[in-house]
C-alpha cells in the first residue's frame, strides 16, 4: 500500500488540472508548513515594549498586571461579555474558569471586566475598547466568520488599531481560529460501504452563497452526477439518525455523509483560510470531499489527493467527467482514501497543530501573558512560538499519523 493516495489511471482525461494521475508511489507524500515572521507593520503588538514607567503611578492596587506578578496565585484573565458561559467546543466554562488542556495559568469568566487581563469580544463586526480602569488591559476580537459578510475581520492596520489581539481562520490571525479544532473527532474512522443511491451528498441552507455553489451542483447534476441534496437548499431527500436519536449535530452531519462516495462540501464564499467544518466531516466520514471555497485549501488536505477541488476543473462538467468516472472504478476511488491507513501528510499534521492542538483561548492565553510580562519588564520579548505563523507549505517525504485529531 503506497504513502499517499492517488487516482492510479494516468490515462483519464478528466484528470484535474495541475494535478495529473499518477501512480501511488510516484506522487510525493507532501510537505511541512513553513513558520514565518508576522508582518511587524500590521502586527504592532507582537513588538511591545516595557511600560511601566509610564503606567505604574496610574496602575489602582486592584490591577494585577504589575511586576513580578505570581500567576499560579493570580492566573491571567480572560473577560467575555456575554450571557454564554460555555464555549461553543465546551473546553471551557466561565462558572468553572478554567481552560480545558491548558498549560498556562489562565482563567475565563464572564464577571471581571474592571481588571481581566483581557476583554475578548466573540461577536461579528463588535468594537470595544478597554472595559476596566487597568492601563495595559488588552482587547481581542475572535470571529470564525468571513471578512467576505464582515469586512472588520480584514486583517489591516485599522483594524489593529481597535484591537490588541485578533482571531479569525487567517493563518496570519495573532490566534488562528480553525474549524477542524472545535470539535474533537477520529479523523481515521474507516470508511463504511457506499450503500447510498445517489453518487453525492450536499447539505446546504444558505442559499445565497457568494460563489453560486448551487448553480454549480445543479450543472453536475445535468452532467449526469446524481445528489442528495440533505439541506434547505434543492430539497430532495429527508435523513434522521438511524438508530432514532439525534448524537448531535455534528456528529448527525457526519452519519449523513458516510454512506456517499462524494460530499459536495461548498462553502457559502471562496475566502482563504475559510475552511469550515464542510472540509472537515467528510474527511471523518469516509465521504471523499468535493471542495469549493478557500484557493488555499490544499494546506488542510490530510494527504495529497484525498480532496477533490473545483478549481483544479475547467467547469462543472470536466468536474462531472471524472465523478463518474471514480464512481465507477473501485480501484482510482479507494485510492483517494488511502490515507486513512496510512497516516496523514507533514503539511497536514502542521496546519492543524497551528489551530488544534493548543485551544485558541488558552494561546490567546499565552500571548496576552507574553506580552504583559514585556510591558512590565518581566520579559524582554515574546517568545519565538508565540511570533511566527504557518505561511507556506513545503514539499518533505514521509507520512505521520496524527493522534491530535482523535486517532
Amino acid at each position: 500500500m503506497s504513502a499517499v493516495g492517488a487516482p492510479t489511471t494516468g490515462d483519464f482525461a478528466g484528470a484535474p488540472r495541475g494535478r495529473p494521475l499518477a501512480k501511488c508511489s510516484q506522487i510525493p507524500t507532501d510537505g511541512t508548513v513553513r513558520l514565518a515572521p508576522r508582518a511587524r507593520s500590521l502586527y504592532k503588538h507582537l513588538a511591545p515594549r516595557n511600560r511601566w514607567a509610564e503606567v505604574a503611578a496610574s496602575t489602582p492596587a486592584d490591577c494585577p498586571q504589575r511586576p513580578g506578578r505570581d500567576f499560579s496565585k493570580h492566573p491571567l484573565t480572560i473577560h467575555i461579555p456575554t450571557q454564554s458561559t460555555k464555549s461553543p467546543d465546551g473546553r471551557f466554562d466561565c462558572a468553572a474558569g478554567k481552560i480545558d488542556r491548558c498549560p498556562f495559568d489562565c482563567v475565563v469568566t464572564n464577571t471581571r471586566a474592571a481588571t481581566a487581563d483581557v476583554v475578548l469580544s466573540v461577536t461579528p463586526g463588535a468594537s470595544v475598547r478597554a472595559q476596566g480602569h487597568c492601563p495595559l488591559q488588552k482587547t481581542a476580537h475572535f470571529s470564525m466568520e468571513t471578512e467576505v459578510y464582515y469586512p472588520s475581520l480584514a486583517i489591516t492596520p485599522e483594524s489593529m488599531r481597535s484591537w490588541d489581539f485578533i482571531g479569525t481562520t487567517k493563518l496570519a490571525s495573532d490566534v488562528p481560529l480553525g474549524y477542524g479544532g472545535w470539535f474533537d473527532f477520529n479523523l481515521f474512522e474507516p470508511p463504511v460501504p457506499k450503500t447510498a443511491d445517489a453518487m453525492a451528498v450536499a447539505v446546504i441552507s444558505n442559499c445565497a452563497g457568494h460563489n453560486r455553489r448551487l448553480e454549480y451542483i445543479r450543472e453536475l447534476v445535468r452532467a449526469g452526477v446524481t445528489v442528495h441534496h440533505l439541506g434547505a437548499c434543492d430539497h430532495n431527500k429527508d435523513w434522521s439518525p438511524p438508530s432514532g436519536m439525534s448524537r448531535g449535530r455534528f456528529v448527525d452531519k457526519i452519519d449523513m455523509l458516510r454512506p456517499y462516495k462524494f460530499t459536495l462540501a461548498f462553502e457559502n464564499t471562496n475566502d482563504p483560510d475559510y475552511v469550515t467544518e464542510k472540509y472537515f466531516q467528510p474527511l471523518v466520514a469516509g465521504s471523499v470531499p468535493v471542495y469549493m471555497g478557500a484557493q488555499n485549501s490544499e494546506l488542510y488536505a490530510p494527504a495529497p489527493h484525498s480532496v477533490i477541488r473545483t478549481d483544479d476543473f475547467a467547469d462543472a462538467r470536466a468536474l462531472a467527467k471524472y465523478l463518474l468516472f471514480l464512481a465507477s472504478n473501485e480501484e482510482a476511488y479507494n485510492a483517494l482514501l488511502e490515507w486513512k491507513y496510512t497516516g496523514v501528510s507533514h503539511g497536514f499534521a502542521h496546519a492543524m497543530a497551528a489551530t488544534t492542538d493548543m485551544h485558541s483561548h488558552c494561546r490567546l492565553c499565552r500571548l496576552a501573558r507574553e506580552t504583559l510580562e514585556v510591558e512590565v519588564g518581566d520579559r524582554d520579548a515574546l517568545s519565538p512560538e508565540t511570533v511566527l505563523a504557518p505561511q507556506t507549505k513545503d514539499e518533505a517525504p514521509g507520512a505521520v499519523p496524527y493522534p491530535g485529531m482523535g486517532g
